[in-house]
């Protein structure tokens, strides 16, 4: 399927190879969190979710308010994502600056989440590394807090 998708969508076979970003399973078992800054509800795993809301508890209590925008993504998503871009005149080798491929996103697993404040801008460009490579998704900086570096 991934194959496929890439194929499709003009992806450089050699991606995510050389320390490129890794490839994700898609999550088996997902929650509702809440609607996006676009009314699309949002999923995330348990474990993810229950750590989701004691962050935006958390903010709350700082007088910051977080607001989720973007949780699980399938593969298909994911794809749709890119054509949408493609489909607008954008390369793909600009694309892929912003967004992972279908099956190399972090959001494929339930435990990503992006996330932003009133008046914050959309992501346009890498804004972390990873070990794996240059990571499209920001992560957040609830590390001890709220376990790992992301909800």
């Amino acid at each position: 399927m991934l194959r496929e998708l890439h194929e499709e969508l003009g992806i450089p076979t050699e991606y995510g190879e050389a320390g490129g970003p890794p490839q994700y399973e898609e999550a088996l078992e997902l929650v509702e969190v809440g609607l996006n800054l676009v009314g699309r509800m949002q999923r995330l795993t348990p474990e993810a979710a229950d750590r989701w809301h004691a962050m935006v508890a958390a903010a709350e209590a700082d007088g910051v308010t977080l607001m989720i925008v973007s949780g699980y993504r399938s593969y298909e998503y994911q794809a749709a994502l890119i054509r949408k871009k493609i489909n607008a005149g954008q390369a793909i080798t600009d694309i892929l600056a912003v967004n992972t491929a279908p099956g190399h996103s972090e959001h494929h697993t339930g435990l990503a989440v992006d996330i932003a404040t009133p008046g914050s801008r959309p992501l346009t460009e890498v804004r972390c590394r990873t070990p794996g490579g240059p990571s499209p998704e920001p992560r957040g900086t609830g590390r001890g807090r709220f376990g790992r570096d992301r909800a």
